[in-house]
């Protein structure tokens, strides 16, 4: 199992790409980021239709580029979230932000699929060790080097508006290089 991203935490990365790249805030449908936030868990007879971390954090790029469920900011939001997944569940995205930019154009376009992002997502990641979070410092059970199936975003807005500031740094580039 992996840890996942909460719609809450989405909705924050979004505001922070928006802040640090330019265009518009908002959402188009709550109850579709709910979705998009869900999608990646699910399931059909007691088995993941995503399995793996990568074709779950295909499944967050995807959904959220081609889905539009912003009103801007779509593909690095997508981006974000992607590489804020790979993270918590102990990958790091090693990737040019042009890179970036051209496979976030191609999910775009239509022209990759869950299963061709997740194999560039494993091809451009590297490993990277989790420190573990203690009970006494979340007041839950040890899950950062373990499996998890929590929902990342269960911290304070001020936790997770930091976490989504740092992952939109990895997006921000330039207003005048932003994907939307």
């Amino acid at each position: 199992m992996a840890q996942y991203l909460s719609a809450e935490i989405i909705l924050v990365m979004h505001s922070e790409v928006i802040d640090a790249t330019g265009g518009s805030h908002g959402v188009r449908d709550p109850h579709l980021l709910a979705a998009i936030a869900e999608k990646p868990r699910s399931a059909f007879g007691g088995n993941d239709l995503y399995r793996g971390v990568f074709k779950k954090a295909a499944v967050y790029l995807e959904s959220i580029v081609n889905y539009h469920v912003f009103v801007d900011g779509n593909k690095r939001t997508g981006i974000v979230a992607c590489a804020r997944f790979l993270f918590v569940n102990g990958y790091e995205l090693n990737a040019t932000n042009h890179a970036v930019e051209l496979l976030a154009l191609s999910v775009a376009t239509k022209k990759r699929g869950i299963e061709a992002i997740a194999a560039w997502l494993k091809a451009h990641t590297k490993k990277i060790r989790v420190k573990k979070v203690s009970k006494k410092d979340t007041g839950k059970e040890s899950v950062g080097g373990e499996e998890d199936s929590s929902a990342v975003g269960e911290e304070s807005y001020a936790d997770n508006k930091k976490k989504a500031r740092d992952g939109a740094l990895f997006a921000a580039h330039s207003k005048e290089k932003a994907l939307e």
